[in-house]
């Protein structure tokens, strides 16, 4: 079999093992048809959430120093899903997650990459459980690997960023 790799761009580094993150983004690798993955985040400060990371990551020199590692997996990936998710940063760190979400989208566009996202919306995988709960719909009487393949779309990234900095995308 041929290598292929799924670069994930994700939001920042867990403080903990991240073992759900991984455990769902291994079910959207072999849906993509990858026999390896990768994680790059669009910046490494390492919290327990997203309130901590909206004063961690403050300043803008710490999200740029996080744009080699992600071009570079960006460059070497197969097939690439955005997972940094949906909801907003308060104050300055806002401003620049909307910035790197916009720098990011522009990197895919530049080197002709369509990445995939989990029900069109750069959703973390920590997350995806409770997007494809059963009781929401979305896809019922699968099992969880079958509903993620289901739920993946690829992105149009032709159009602007949004507020909370996710691309607005229009599903393809």
């Amino acid at each position: 079999m041929t290598e292929r790799l799924l670069g994930a761009i994700l939001l920042n580094p867990p403080i903990g093992a991240g073992a759900r993150t991984i455990n769902h983004l291994d079910h959207a690798r072999k849906a993509l048809g990858c026999n390896r993955m990768e994680i790059a985040n669009l910046v490494n400060v390492q919290t327990l959430g997203i309130r901590d990371l909206s004063t961690a990551a403050s300043q803008f020199d710490v999200w740029e120093s996080s744009r080699i590692a992600v071009r570079s997996l960006l460059i070497k990936s197969d097939e690439v899903l955005f997972g940094w998710g949906i909801s907003p940063l308060n104050g300055p760190a806002g401003i620049h997650l909307r910035t790197q979400s916009a720098w990011v989208t522009q990197e895919a566009l530049n080197l002709h990459l369509r990445p995939w996202a989990l029900g069109g919306e750069v959703r973390h995988p920590s997350r995806w459980h409770q997007y494809l709960a059963p009781k929401h719909g979305r896809s019922t009487n699968h099992s969880f690997a079958i509903r993620i393949a289901r739920a993946l779309k690829p992105l149009d990234l032709r159009l602007k960023a949004s507020n909370a900095g996710s691309p607005t995308m229009s599903i393809q």
